[in-house]
């Protein structure tokens, strides 16, 4: 599963207190964490992860309560899957963001130039804007969630 995500350093079967230990040197070292767990021996060290993601369908409350994402199908095989679509989705956030703007900038700089009317103007910047970022955002459909 490690390797399947680009992770070189793995642990298991610890006690609570050397999984904080280990999140701590790993945080010293590489600058972030993250940390996947089910159970009550979980919570501290899911808490105290930038990441913390919980096996759900049969974990604890108390690591379901100090998580950032929740695994609800309890298979470990979803961990590739969702670092794709976590970085695709920044992606494409970033990509809306450069394209609103930019659009943004040109239909008001048109407008003030008198060389679109305003109704077109609003109408482009607000609901064709909405659309394009919509229709880009659909691109994330088509991410294979094996």
């Amino acid at each position: 599963m490690a390797e399947g995500v680009g992770i070189e350093e793995v642990h298991a079967q610890l006690l609570p207190e050397d999984k904080l230990k280990i999140a701590d040197r790993i945080k010293e070292k590489y600058g972030l964490v993250a940390m996947v767990g089910d159970g009550v021996n979980d919570a501290p060290v899911l808490a105290a992860s930038d990441v913390g993601i919980a096996m759900g369908g049969r974990g604890v409350d108390v690591a379901l309560e100090s998580t950032d994402v929740i695994l609800f199908k309890d298979e470990l095989i979803q961990l590739p899957y969702l670092l794709n679509l976590s970085r695709k989705t920044m992606g494409i956030a970033k990509q809306n963001i450069v394209a609103a703007i930019a659009v943004k900038i040109m239909l008001g700089t048109l407008g003030l130039m008198g060389l679109t009317p305003l109704w077109f103007t609003v109408a482009a910047g607000d609901d064709g804007l909405t659309m394009l970022v919509l229709l880009n955002t659909l691109r994330l459909a088509k991410i294979d969630a094996r």
